[in-house]
């Protein structure tokens, strides 16, 4: 699980439609960076000198520090940062400015995908992820049996096993809703997300459907299964940086970005609009 920042080259548009720029598969070149801005860009942040190490493909860059990574398209830079107290430390949070204080005068807009909001000149990347890492760290559990596990295999029987039996309620979904495409493609996305609408508004948790906590883990474990599926990640058992205990994941393949499997409780207390907040999601980290 990272804090996500974007910058993206096109202007003049609202929220919305830098969320929905994002998930775009194809850019017109006026919206693109050049392969000079990439190199200019690049070569400031190397320049300072606190990077880990630097990969440079056909279609991108991306450049390592302790608790973050730059990432840079041409359609879009982005700086994952690591959910660990260590990046609140004063070098990483200055560390992180001076990124986005480069993007930002490379002819690009900010975007903070959390708080839906544009960097500007009231914008504190330091507020807004000690916020944001408070709610993570809250809504992080140890497993289910309150256990500690001896052995990183003990704890891949239980969690694999555990997230099998969550995922076999998609049958379940099936059969109340036979017409909603719930095959793990990133489309139905839309539709689980449908259902769990449906079943608010119907009351039909713990009927047709899975009780309501029950599905708040289904809701983690489908959209994971999804990034498996579509190849992006693979799924992991990984130590809890809060814990100190093992707990379920799914990782990049470059193993740079982790996202822990945790319920998405109250979930309908942050609607999208559309309804289509989990395929967002999606659309930002793959």
């Amino acid at each position: 699980m990272s804090y996500d920042i974007h910058f993206i080259k096109k202007k003049n548009i609202t929220i919305q439609e830098s969320l929905d720029f994002l998930e775009k598969k194809k850019i017109s070149k006026d919206n693109q960076f050049s392969e000079a801005e990439t190199k200019s860009m690049v070569a400031e942040i190397v320049e300072m000198n606190q990077h880990k190490d630097v990969n440079t493909t056909k279609d991108s860059t991306t450049i390592d520090f302790d608790t973050f990574q730059v990432s840079l398209y041409k359609s879009q830079l982005s700086i994952a940062i690591s959910y660990q107290k260590e990046s609140l430390a004063q070098k990483n949070i200055v560390l992180v400015n001076c990124v986005i204080d480069t993007f930002l005068e490379n002819d690009s807009i900010g975007l903070d995908g959390q708080v839906e909001k544009f960097i500007d000149d009231d914008y504190s990347f330091k507020a807004s992820f000690a916020q944001s890492l408070d709610v993570v760290t809250a809504s992080v559990e140890t497993d289910e049996k309150g256990k500690d596990f001896e052995t990183k295999e003990a704890a891949e029987k239980f969690y694999f096993k555990h997230r099998d039996k969550v995922l076999a309620q998609v049958e379940m979904l099936k059969t109340a809703y036979p017409k909603k495409k719930l095959d793990f493609s990133s489309e139905s996305l839309k539709h689980l997300e449908w259902v769990f609408y449906e079943g608010l508004e119907n009351d039909e948790f713990g009927e047709s459907l899975p009780k309501k906590k029950d599905f708040y883990t289904l809701l983690s474990m489908y959209k994971a299964k999804v990034y498996v599926e579509h190849k992006a990640y693979q799924w992991k058992v990984c130590e809890n940086y809060y814990h100190k205990s093992f707990q379920l994941a799914i990782q990049n393949k470059k193993g740079m970005h982790t996202i822990f499997i945790s319920p998405r409780k109250n979930f309908e207390d942050f609607p999208d609009t559309k309804k289509q907040a989990l395929l967002k999601e999606y659309g930002r980290e793959v």
